[in-house]
């Protein structure tokens, strides 16, 4: 979790799979108003740091949709790298409504900027 002047601008939750040896990052969000401070950048680097010194965890992965480019571009440059496009289905209310995703990992310690 993130703070700036009393308020949470943004958060990170990750799950360990301890018995498949990695993490999975699953909500990495920032409020619009303060993106492009690096407060994601921070957020996700401190995910994949605490994943990586358990030393069960042998990668950590995240799912971006296909329509965020600039989540996917930060995954980039934090030295992820693209394994598979694949779809999921959301009911909003509704039918199901299908969302493309992008997962991505990375499989080594060192922090890329």
């Amino acid at each position: 979790m993130d703070v700036l002047d009393d308020r949470v601008v943004g958060y990170v939750y990750y799950e360990d799979f301890k018995g498949d040896g990695y993490s999975d990052i699953c909500f990495l969000n920032v409020l619009p108003s303060v993106r492009n401070r690096r407060i994601g950048t921070m957020l996700a680097k401190k995910a994949i740091e605490d994943s990586f010194q358990k030393s069960y965890i042998k990668k950590v992965e995240i799912s971006v949709r296909v329509n965020n480019p600039e989540a996917f571009r930060l995954y980039q440059r934090l030295g992820f790298q693209e394994t598979i496009t694949f779809m999921a289905y959301k009911k909003q209310g509704g039918p199901l409504i299908p969302h493309l995703f992008q997962s991505v990992q990375r499989r080594d310690f060192a922090i890329k900027t």
